[in-house]
């Protein structure tokens, strides 16, 4: 998310061993993010969070994604934005590096 404010942004992971999976089948590495915000037009502090696990295939060749994030939305009062509640998305994804 962009806006006029500030922001931190934090992600934190951990590789687990090499070969977690037998040789040449792949590990694991979970993964958390998390995006703290203050901007000039939103009445509150919002914060976007996600979770999620990558499954490295043969080194870093292919990635298996699975993501969920929970984060704010949001309704416009006025000249202001105000957050409404918050819901959740999850996302599987898959990249190839050639």
């Amino acid at each position: 998310m962009f806006g006029t404010g500030s922001v931190v942004y934090s992600q934190f992971g951990y590789l687990m061993k090499r070969d977690l999976f037998g040789l040449g089948n792949g590990t694991l590495m979970p993964y958390m993010q998390a995006q703290v915000a203050t901007y000039q037009r939103v009445t509150k502090t919002l914060g976007v969070y996600n979770i999620g696990i990558n499954y490295l295939i043969k080194g870093h060749n292919g990635k298996l994604t699975l993501d969920y994030q929970n984060r704010p939305y949001y309704e416009t009062t006025g000249s202001q934005i105000a957050p409404s509640g918050r819901r959740g998305q999850l996302t599987l994804q898959y990249q190839v590096f050639i």
